[in-house]
């Protein structure tokens, strides 16, 4: 396997993964969004039809319960890049 064929299935999983939160939560995917998809779907042979299967998929397996649908908070760090702490991070509201 190339790293280009891993990179490609990882992100068909990752855009499925949101696409599927998405349906769940009743929500439209948004621009970016779309693009991705179109992007991971014209890769694929039956692109569309491995798309809807894999977007199934993390529908049971990832988001089981409710509680799995809810936006987790960004964070931000108030350090730079040198100082790794993982203590000094603030909730950032989404917009």
């Amino acid at each position: 396997m190339t790293s280009e064929f891993i990179e490609r299935e990882m992100m068909l999983w990752y855009v499925a993964k949101i696409v599927a939160r998405l349906e769940l939560q009743g929500l439209e995917a948004d621009p970016l969004t779309k693009k991705n998809m179109e992007k991971v779907i014209s890769s694929k042979e039956n692109g569309q039809e491995k798309f809807r299967e894999i977007v199934q998929i993390c529908k049971d397996k990832f988001f089981e319960d409710e509680a799995d649908l809810e936006l987790k908070p960004r964070f931000k760090s108030h350090t730079n890049g040198f100082n790794k702490q993982t203590t000094n991070f603030e909730f950032v509201p989404r917009d």
